[in-house]
């Protein structure tokens, strides 16, 4: 499965719009994703990693345990 986006993003700590793509290849287990500061064009984030390495952020997030303890 290979999942491709690109959209305008507004990031509300700054204040500032961002260009984002991301790409997720689960067949080849990547994560890749670029954020562009669009006043700018400065590149605010560049992640290139295997989807294992991938947590903490969106849906990669740790999930609560089924039984409420966290």
């Amino acid at each position: 499965m290979y999942q491709d986006e690109s959209k305008d993003s507004y990031h509300r700590e700054s204040g500032r719009m961002h260009y984002l793509e991301r790409i997720i290849d689960r067949l080849a287990g990547e994560y890749h994703e670029r954020i562009i500061d669009k006043g700018t064009g400065a590149v605010v984030r560049e992640v290139h990693e295997s989807l294992k390495a991938h947590t903490g952020r969106g849906s990669a997030r740790w999930a609560m345990p089924p039984d409420g303890a966290a």
